[in-house]
């Protein structure tokens, strides 16, 4: 973990403000558009980020407490109530809980930020509020994108999130093992990554078991290189990358895997 807790959270209010910004200043032909996100309006990219806001702080409220996290059980309750929204009272929805989650993590200290540990139903033991909020950032800058970029194609990846998101392996959760329409498990391939702006160096071994892998320039025994801006591999890893989407510096250079069969190899969310 390379990255402050404050660094974080200031990375994630930066992202509410965007968000909080479009919702503001849309009507409903706005909302009612479709996002990059698979499958799911504008409005529908707010309610979701919105309802898991409103999860997420209760179970902070619960950690600071020493109580039981939101239970599982009341999460269908909750995502109906947001899809039973129109699509202005979700992006009103959005900016409130969205906002109220943002202020909560600001209001805490360092110390806090650093060791309160949270409960969730599917981890046996607590996690790090650093890395549930790390998480709740790739999440967030995530659909911030699908958002903008339905509006501008040319959208990147919020700057200060993009860093934050390559230089910490939670923030790249999006790696998958899943192969669409090639069988790379038994053809495994080894790709040579630099970014640029800030530039880092990474190896993505892609087989059984995907993973990135810190690397350097002259990477032994690869299949290929891929130079790219930073914001745009958390978007690759993610599904988000496809041609419509796809920086015009990035290089590619691969004579066993097509570019288009490396975006297949990391289905979207």
């Amino acid at each position: 973990m390379t990255t402050s807790p404050r660094e974080v959270v200031s990375a994630l209010r930066h992202s509410h403000h965007d968000l909080a910004g479009f919702a503001a200043g849309s009507g409903p032909a706005d909302l009612t558009a479709a996002s990059c996100c698979p499958d799911w309006t504008r409005a529908q990219v707010l309610s979701h980020l919105g309802s898991t806001a409103e999860i997420a702080l209760a179970n902070l409220e619960a950690a600071r407490a020493g109580g039981e996290p939101f239970p599982t059980d009341r999460y269908a309750p909750v995502w109906a109530r947001w899809d039973g929204l129109d699509p202005a009272g979700q992006a009103a929805g959005f900016v409130q809980a969205d906002g109220a989650y943002v202020t909560a993590l600001e209001t805490l200290d360092d110390a806090t930020l650093a060791g309160l540990g949270i409960k969730v139903p599917w981890q046996a033991a607590p996690q790090p509020l650093l890395s549930v909020v790390l998480a709740r950032l790739a999440e967030h800058a995530l659909h911030r994108w699908d958002i903008l970029a339905s509006i501008d194609p040319a959208a990147p990846l919020a700057e200060d999130a993009a860093e934050i998101l390559v230089t910490n392996p939670l923030g790249l959760q999006g790696v998958r093992p899943e192969v669409l329409g090639r069988e790379i498990g038994s053809e495994p391939a080894r790709i040579a990554i630099s970014t640029t702006w800030p530039g880092y160096q990474f190896l993505l071994e892609i087989g059984d078991h995907s993973r990135l892998l810190p690397g350097g320039p002259r990477a032994e025994g690869v299949d290929g290189s891929l130079t790219l801006p930073a914001e745009a591999l958390p978007r690759l890893l993610t599904g988000r990358m496809d041609r419509a989407h796809t920086p015009a510096e990035l290089v590619y250079e691969s004579t066993t895997i097509a570019l288009d069969e490396l975006r297949a190899v990391f289905p979207g969310y």
